[in-house]
Parts: structure tokens; C-alpha cells; sequence
């Protein structure tokens, strides 16, 4: 969540000066994923297994790299990212590719934790029961 986080806001700072709507889509994702901060921060105090912030919020970002892929390889890549090269936009790729793959696995692993199936689940009874 940080990274998605900070990548977004870099993204927006650097988009600050350009002229048109399209430096609002990095502030949306900015917004967004504090949103899903928030979410997960407050797991600290209700301890439920439902991440339905965390799940639309991750769905949206999974959107947005989609789309965005796509406006790179239909060549309207520099309407998003003015201030790359084209030598850059392989880089942009292989970032929204990155991220791409980080919201499928995250989705999975809201699944697993909505389902009570994660891998850690187990870990956490044992500690909880260990300190009683």
C-alpha cells in the first residue's frame, strides 16, 4: 500500500505542471490508496477478516494500470506521463506491469483472509492463544 502509495503521489507531483484533467487521475489513486491505509490501520483496533475498502480500493488501482498499459502501447503514452522520453516508457511498462501483478496477488490475498485461509491466520491464533 505505501508503494502504491508514493508511486502515485510521485506521479502527481510530477504532473502538477501540466496543463489538462489527466494530472487528476494520479491524485485519485493517491487518494485511494490512503483510503486503503486508513482501512488497514484501523485492523489494529477491529479485528474482522472484511477488507471491503481494501478490495474496490486495490480493484480501482488494477483498473487504472490496465488502462494506463494500454494508452502506452497505443502510443498516447506521453498525454500521461509528459515528462518520460521514449525511452522511458519501457521503464513505465514494466512499473505498471509490476503493479499489475501486486493487485492480482493482493486480491487473492483478500480472498484468503475474507475466507479465513491465509497462511498466517494460524500463526495469529497460536500467538493469541500463547499470551492468554
Amino acid at each position: 500500500t505505501a508503494a502504491f502509495f508514493f508511486a502515485n503521489l510521485y506521479w502527481f507531483v510530477l504532473m502538477l505542471e501540466t496543463p489538462g484533467k489527466t494530472k487528476w487521475l494520479p491524485l485519485f489513486l493517491t487518494i485511494n490508496t490512503a483510503i486503503i491505509a486508513i482501512e488497514q490501520v484501523s485492523k489494529y483496533w477491529r479485528r474482522d477478516n472484511r477488507l471491503p475498502v481494501t478490495k474496490v480500493g486495490y480493484g480501482i488501482q488494477l483498473c487504472a494500470n490496465f488502462v494506463v498499459l494500454i494508452m502506452l502501447f497505443t502510443g498516447k503514452g506521453t498525454i500521461l506521463f509528459p515528462f518520460f522520453a521514449e525511452k522511458g516508457q519501457s521503464m513505465m511498462i514494466a512499473v505498471l506491469l509490476t503493479g499489475l501483478g501486486l493487485c492480482f496477488y493482493i486480491q487473492v490475498r483478500i480472498r484468503l483472509i475474507e475466507t479465513n485461509r491465509d497462511r498466517y491466520l494460524k500463526l495469529i491464533q497460536t500467538f493469541a492463544h500463547s499470551i492468554e
